[in-house]
């Protein structure tokens, strides 16, 4: 948790009339071009993937699976299938769940523990789940969208080696479940690099899927995403910064071939990290930023071997400022990167952090807010470990 420092300045949206006013020097600042991917019209790429169309992919194939929605537990006594009061509850709480939610489907679970043989508790885990079945039918929920399963005493939630366990194993668990269909998505992975020394994994990460594979020796995969849902998708390769790529995986990008870059951790290269911005005047990164953050945690606790620089900066058109709020600012901005990877074990020692004020601003005089937030950023710069 950082706390929000206010600072006297920072150019926002309000200030571009001013700036166009007053902005009579035009300097030449260095930096690396920001290139912005926008996902529904707020989230930029990080890594730079572009999406380029291919007549010659094949129709993606396509399958259904199944999301689990909610789920809730009955629990029984000793050898008993009868459901008590407590049990009936949680069953009207079940029938009165996502009441809005279409399509959905029931799958009902038996268990026991592991007194008695396995023929004994196969049919008793039967009958829990039947009466569990029965009693969700009494309650309104069409008899077409539940299904049954029972395991006897093959699948334990907890230990059976004392009595608060195996009452957790006596049990039906209820899953509310939707289906929802994942095509397949084709792309490849290029580097800065000449090439890759270890294997290329690609994440799809989306709030109700998550799936990997590995692409070929060429940068070339294919993985199912769900289907028309905001995903992620994060390249992660040794000695590379590891990239994420915001996307909707709509019909139309499934006929197409994303092409995703990542930039390789050279010495003495300075790396943009395009996605991990600022709010105007603050030190606390956007929410958009999330996952760029943990792509940078990632990539650092996968290299324990690389040590860098992290270089703050700020939006401030103008004369370059050497002192006071806007020079504090991108020292702020530094340090708070630097505390986030320290918190999540990252080495102090592989680290250093610094502000760059508005020496290298990567649009000058900037137009509007997309082109402000690109200026409040962090790179890395890559620098030899120090020997102890």
């Amino acid at each position: 948790m950082h706390r929000q420092i206010g600072y006297p300045y920072e150019s926002t949206q309000n200030d571009l009339q001013m700036q166009d006013n007053r902005f009579s020097i035009s300097f030449s600042h260095m930096g690396m071009l920001f290139t912005m991917a926008l996902l529904l019209g707020i989230l930029p790429g990080f890594g730079q993937g572009t999406i380029k169309t291919s007549s010659n992919l094949p129709k993606p194939p396509f399958k259904d699976t199944l999301l689990i929605l909610h789920q809730e537990s009955v629990f029984f006594p000793s050898n008993g299938d009868r459901l008590d009061e407590n049990a009936l509850q949680i069953l009207q709480k079940v029938r009165d769940t996502l009441p809005k939610a279409t399509n959905k489907i029931y799958e009902v679970q038996g268990h026991t523990d592991h007194k008695g043989s396995d023929a004994f508790n196969l049919d008793l885990s039967q009958r829990r789940a039947r009466n569990v079945q029965s009693k969700l039918k009494e309650l309104g929920i069409d008899s077409s969208t539940i299904s049954i399963n029972y395991f006897g005493k093959r699948k334990p939630k907890a230990s059976n080696t004392n009595a608060k366990g195996m009452a957790l194993n006596r049990r039906v668990d209820i899953f509310i479940l939707k289906k929802f269909r994942l095509e397949m998505l084709f792309g490849n992975v290029a580097s800065d690099s000449i090439g890759f020394s270890d294997s290329i994994k690609i994440k799809v990460i989306s709030p109700i899927y998550e799936d990997s594979t590995y692409a070929d020796s060429l940068g070339n995969f294919a993985l199912f995403v769900p289907a028309n849902q905001q995903i992620f998708l994060r390249v992660e390769a040794k000695e590379h910064l590891y990239a994420v790529q915001p996307l909707v995986a709509t019909r139309e990008l499934m006929k197409k071939k994303v092409e995703l870059h990542i930039k390789s951790l050279q010495y003495g290269k300075k790396i943009a990290i395009p996605d991990l911005n600022f709010f105007g005047g603050s030190i606390i990164l956007l929410p958009k930023s999330e996952p760029a953050m943990k792509a940078l945690i990632a990539t650092m606790q996968a290299n324990p071997d690389v040590c860098f620089d992290i270089r703050g900066h700020v939006n401030h058109p103008g004369d370059l400022v050497f002192s006071g709020s806007s020079f504090e600012l991108a020292e702020g901005r530094a340090q708070t990167v630097f505390e986030d990877l320290k918190c999540n074990r990252i080495s102090a020692s592989r680290m250093t952090h610094r502000g760059f004020s508005n020496f290298e601003m990567i649009y000058p005089k900037p137009k509007n807010e997309a082109e402000m937030s690109a200026n409040r950023r962090v790179e890395i710069f890559r620098m030899p470990c120090k020997q102890e």
